[in-house]
């Protein structure tokens, strides 16, 4: 009987120890479920931290894309408004040689204007040697009349003359008829 208790009881103390070890075990089961959902969590909220800094890094990206297209395009404006604003002055420097030019041509032609003012005598001088001209030309222009109808007549006059036509418009000179 006694080694029956002694047996007993040591089965007891075993029994406790173990009843004690699975509580044990229990807790830390349950303290490592506490963790691993804890560890779930911070990955699930990791992951969504990286995917979002995925997403600003692709639109930084993006971004800095844009702002590189945007600089280059404002350089090649900033020359092309450079070298407008060269043909501008340019430009602008030829008109105004161009304008010192014709004032300075201005100057000369006034000048030039000056000196050739009317000469009233030298005019008059003119006027008169261009009414002997034109006498000139009417008493011209009566001879060749006259020669014309001499012209025109002469063949009928001819036999009394005794004279061959081409001798006589040879030597008198008369224009033939058109």
């Amino acid at each position: 009987l006694q080694k029956n208790r002694r047996r007993l009881q040591k089965n007891l103390r075993r029994l406790q120890k173990n009843l004690r070890r699975l509580q044990k075990n229990r807790r830390r089961l349950q303290k490592n479920r506490r963790l691993l959902q804890k560890n779930r969590r911070r990955l699930q909220k990791n992951r969504r931290r990286l995917q979002k800094n995925r997403r600003l890094l692709q639109k930084n990206r993006r971004r800095l894309q844009k702002n590189r297209r945007q600089r280059q395009k404002n350089r090649r404006l900033r020359q092309k408004n450079l070298r407008r604003l060269q043909k501008k002055r340019l430009q602008f420097q030829n008109n105004r040689r161009q304008l010192q030019k014709k004032r300075l041509q201005f100057q000369n032609n006034r000048r030039q204007l000056q000196k050739n003012q009317p000469q009233p005598q030298k005019n008059q001088l003119q006027l008169q040697k261009n009414q002997l001209q034109l006498q000139k030309n009417q008493l011209q222009l009566q001879k060749n009349q006259l020669q014309h109808q001499l012209a025109l007549h002469l063949p009928r006059l001819q036999p009394m003359l005794h004279l061959p036509y081409e001798h006589l418009s040879a030597q008198n000179s008369i224009p033939q008829e058109t």
